[in-house]
C-alpha cells in the first residue's frame, strides 16, 4: 500500500491565463535549446553579447577568417566549400546489374527530375512507351539515379533492347517529356579517343572506317557531341596505341571518365542536357545563387581549389581513375605482397637450423655419392654370378649403375668393367698388372686405378672412375663367329 507525501512551500498562487509569454515565461524546453542546462543559472546577457558569442563561435570551428562575420548575406559572400569528390562518385555508381544483359541509358529533357516522380510512375511510362508486355518485362530491371538524373534498363533479350532504344518519348501524370536512349557499352570493355575527325563524317560513316578487320577489337565508334573526338570501345581491358581509321593510322589514348558538372545551373553530378532545374543557377566561382549579368568574383574550384572555376577543363581533379588503371594498380600491389610473402619464407626457411639450406642452381638433383657408390658395389659384387649377370645388366640399362657387366666370353674384351680399387695403404705390393680375364675380384690382384672425384670435389670411395661414354651393347652374333673361327683354327 503506498502513501502520497504533499510538500507545501512558500510561494503566490496563479492562474494558468497569467502564464505568458509576455509576462516572460519560457518553457523548458526553449531554455534548454537556446541556452543549455548550464545556462539556467546565469545572468542573462544582452542580444547583442548573445550575437558577438555566436559569431565567435562560428569564426573558431570553421575557420572563418572574416572577422567573426555570420549570417545568409556573409555566407553568400564567403568562397563556398569544397565538394566533397568521394561522396559525388559514391552517388554515381549504380547498382550491380547482370554482366550479360544489354544496358539502355535514358536521359530526360525538358527539365523533368526522376526524383519529383515515384520510381514506379516512370518504369510504367517507359513500358508503355516501348510497348513490352507487362509479364514479359519481369524479367527486364529498371534503376534510377537520382544524382545523374538518368534511367538505366537491363535486358537480356535483344528485341527489348532496340524497343528500349527507340523511345523519344514518355508520358508521366499527363505530360509528355522528350527522352534520349541509347546503348552502353557492354561488361568487359575499354574505351579509348581518337581526335581530329571531321564534323562532316557521319556516324554511320565513322562506324563503318573504325570497325573492320584491321581493328579487330574494335566493337562500337561514336562521336563525342559537336566535337571532333571520336569514342571507341574496345573488347577486353586494353586500348590499342594506335587505330586505322580507314586506311589511316591514328593514335588512340584511353578515354577518361570526368565527373558531370551542369553548365545550365552550375552544379556538378549531372550534366547540362539532363539539368532538371536550369532557371536556378548559381555561380560556378564562388557559389552565389543566381548571380547577375555583371556579376564579378575571385573564382575557386569546389574540386581541387584551385583559382579557377569548378570542374573547368585546366581541373585535374575532374576526372576519373579509369577502371583498368584501377585494376592493374590492384594486380600490381597483390603480385608485390605475394613476392613479399615468398621472401619472408626463404628468409624464414634460411635461419631455421633444422631446415636444409637450398640449393642454387638449377638442374636434376643427384642421388648422395655414398649411396651411388654403394649401389655401385653391390652390382659389381652380382655380377661375379651367372644367375645375376642379366639382373645387372638390366639395372646398368635403367641408369641405376654405370658400370657394364663383364663379358663372360673368352679372352680379353672391350666390354669388360673396371674392376674396384685398392687402397695402396692396405696392399703395397698389389703385384703384376693382370688387365686379362673375366675376375673382378680383389684376390685378382688387380693394380690400383686412379681416383676420381664427383660432382662435390668428394672421392667415390675408392671406385673406379666410370665409362663417360656409354658402350654399345654386346654383338652376340659377332661372338659367336670369332669363336668358330678360333674352334676352327
Amino acid at each position: 500500500m503506498s502513501t502520497a507525501m504533499r510538500v507545501e512551500v512558500d510561494g503566490v498562487e496563479i492562474s494558468p491565463d497569467q502564464i505568458t509569454r509576455a509576462q516572460g515565461w519560457k518553457t523548458a524546453g526553449e531554455k534548454v535549446k537556446q541556452g543549455g542546462v548550464g545556462s539556467l543559472g546565469l545572468t542573462p546577457i544582452s542580444q547583442a553579447s548573445q550575437d558577438g558569442a555566436k559569431a565567435a563561435t562560428d569564426v573558431n570551428g570553421r575557420g572563418n577568417d572574416l572577422g567573426g562575420a555570420t549570417g545568409n548575406d556573409l555566407r553568400q559572400q564567403r568562397t563556398k566549400k569544397r565538394i566533397n569528390k568521394g561522396k559525388l562518385l559514391k552517388g554515381a555508381r549504380m547498382p550491380h546489374l547482370p554482366r550479360g544483359d544489354i544496358k539502355i541509358v535514358m536521359r530526360p529533357r525538358d527539365g523533368l527530375r526522376i526524383s519529383d516522380v515515384t520510381s514506379v510512375e516512370i518504369s510504367r511510362a517507359i513500358m508503355a512507351a516501348a510497348q513490352v508486355d507487362v509479364i514479359a518485362a519481369r524479367e527486364d530491371v529498371i534503376c534510377l539515379n537520382h544524382q545523374q538524373n538518368i534511367v538505366v534498363v537491363s535486358t537480356s533479350k535483344r528485341e527489348h533492347a532496340d524497343r528500349y532504344a527507340m523511345v523519344e518519348r514518355i508520358d508521366i501524370r499527363g505530360t509528355s517529356h522528350e527522352v534520349s536512349a541509347y546503348e552502353s557499352a557492354p561488361h568487359g570493355t575499354v574505351k579509348g579517343v581518337i581526335r581530329g575527325i571531321p564534323l562532316e563524317d557521319t556516324a554511320q560513316e565513322i562506324q563503318d572506317l573504325v570497325v573492320h578487320r584491321h581493328n579487330p577489337t574494335a566493337l562500337q565508334a561514336n562521336r563525342m557531341g559537336r566535337t571532333r573526338s571520336v569514342v571507341i570501345a574496345f573488347e577486353g581491358h586494353k586500348v590499342p596505341n594506335y587505330v586505322r581509321y580507314g586506311n589511316l593510322l591514328i593514335e588512340c589514348t584511353l578515354h577518361r571518365k570526368q565527373i558531370d558538372a551542369c553548365y545550365a545551373c552550375g552544379r556538378v553530378g549531372h550534366r547540362m542536357d539532363v539539368c532538371p532545374n536550369p532557371q536556378d543557377k548559381i555561380c560556378r566561382g564562388c557559389g552565389i545563387a543566381n548571380p547577375g549579368e555583371d556579376h564579378k568574383c575571385e573564382p575557386k574550384c569546389g574540386l581541387c581549389g584551385g583559382e579557377h572555376l569548378t570542374a573547368d577543363r585546366a581541373c585535374k581533379a575532374r576526372f576519373k581513375t579509369p577502371y583498368v588503371v584501377r585494376r592493374r594498380r590492384w594486380e600490381r600491389r597483390r603480385a608485390e605482397e605475394d613476392n613479399e610473402d615468398r621472401n619472408q619464407g626463404k628468409e624464414a626457411l634460411k635461419n631455421d637450423p633444422n631446415v636444409a639450406p637450398l640449393r642454387s642452381g638449377a638442374g636434376p638433383r643427384r642421388r648422395p655419392v655414398a649411396a651411388t657408390a654403394v649401389a655401385t658395389r653391390a652390382a659389381l659384387d652380382r655380377s661375379h654370378d651367372p644367375g645375376t649377370a642379366a639382373a645387372a645388366a638390366t639395372a646398368a640399362g635403367k641408369g641405376q649403375v654405370e658400370d657394364r657387366v663383364a663379358d663372360p666370353g673368352p679372352g680379353p674384351s672391350p666390354f669388360r668393367s673396371p674392376g674396384p680399387v685398392r687402397d695402396p695403404g692396405l696392399d703395397p705390393d698389389p703385384g703384376p698388372d693382370r688387365n686379362s680375364g673375366p675376375s673382378l675380384s680383389d684376390d685378382e690382384g688387380q693394380p690400383p686405378r686412379k681416383r676420381w672425384a664427383g660432382p662435390t670435389g668428394l672421392p667415390l670411395l675408392g671406385l673406379a672412375k666410370p665409362n663417360c661414354r656409354p658402350s654399345p651393347p654386346p654383338n652376340f652374333l659377332a661372338q659367336e663367329l670369332v669363336r668358330n673361327r678360333i674352334a676352327m683354327k
